[in-house]
């Protein structure tokens, strides 16, 4: 006699395994068919219970004496919000830049310990960061911890004297001029030729930048006087300028600059009277001569 498919019926028990936890159980029941009865899951156990399973969908045959068979799907379910990582940066990060910490994609909710509730943040503020996550199944669990580290802003400052401007600290510089980068003035001093906005760009050994206040020059760039040169013509409209200096100057270095601070002229002063013969568009330049008695300097004018 062979009975009905219909006439084997199972009872299935649904397993609910707790937040939190990282395997489950579950077993099935005939109530009726023609026993004894053999059982096969689809993760190959021939009993009627399976324990330390994932959570999830699991199927299982069962077999009566007659061969008459029955399958039915038994879920785990609680085995969520079990692990969430969150990744953000790896090295101390230069202030004022921002840190971007990123949680686990897939979880109903979001609650990071500085108040934010999204799956990423944004931070400028140092400190130790994690994320507290709750699942569709109201299970909840708490992401590693990472470090949030900034190096200082390195202080920058220029200080002023005639028209040399200097920084004191600073791995890498760049100054500007009305906030446009002056090209090849990339030296700790700058040496001023026209009036305006100067300001520098700094970096310190842990390659953090910042830039410094500006620093205004209304009336242009005063000649530091001195009874010991002088300098003719000046304006220039052609041929050369005349250089004269007294005995104390001799063996020092003179050197012209552009308006943006590059060497176009550079000799040791050798005799009391030379010259200084340049093939320069017309313009503002500078004159500097450093001596043992100090640094001098004047403007030049070529027409």
């Amino acid at each position: 006699t062979t009975i009905g498919f219909d006439s084997l019926h199972i009872s299935a028990t649904h397993v609910d395994a707790g937040c939190g936890t990282s395997t489950g159980s579950a077993s099935v029941q005939v109530l009726s068919g023609t026993g004894p009865y053999r059982y096969l899951w689809n993760t190959g156990d021939s009993i009627n219970s399976i324990t330390n399973v994932a959570g999830g969908a699991y199927r299982v045959t069962i077999t009566d004496a007659l061969g008459c068979s029955s399958v039915n799907i038994i879920t785990i379910s609680g085995l969520g919000a079990t692990s969430v990582a969150i990744t953000g940066p790896t090295n101390t990060i230069c202030a004022p830049d921002t840190a971007t910490l990123c949680a686990t994609s897939g979880f109903t909710s979001y609650h990071w310990n500085n108040g934010d509730t999204t799956i990423c943040i944004n931070t400028t503020a140092a400190g130790n960061y994690y994320v507290t996550v709750t699942d569709n199944s109201g299970c909840t669990a708490e992401s590693n911890h990472i470090p949030v580290n900034f190096y200082p802003v390195p202080p920058v400052s220029i200080t002023v004297n005639g028209d040399t401007m200097r920084v004191y600290n600073g791995n890498t510089f760049q100054w500007y001029l009305n906030g446009v980068a002056i090209p090849n003035a990339t030296s700790n001093v700058y040496i001023a030729t026209v009036p305006g906005n100067y300001q520098v760009r700094i970096t310190d050994s842990n390659n953090c930048g910042a830039l410094s206040s500006p620093v205004q020059l209304l009336l242009g760039v005063d000649d530091i006087t001195s009874d010991k040169f002088s300098v003719f013509p000046n304006p220039l409209l052609s041929g050369s300028w005349q250089l004269n200096v007294n005995d104390n100057l001799l063996g020092s270095l003179a050197e012209v600059f552009d308006a943006a601070g590059r060497i176009v002229f550079k000799s040791q002063i050798k005799a009391g009277h030379s010259e200084i013969n340049l093939d320069v568009a017309k313009g503002v330049y500078l004159l500097r001569i450093t001596s043992t008695d100090g640094i001098f300097a004047k403007k030049l004018v070529k027409l």
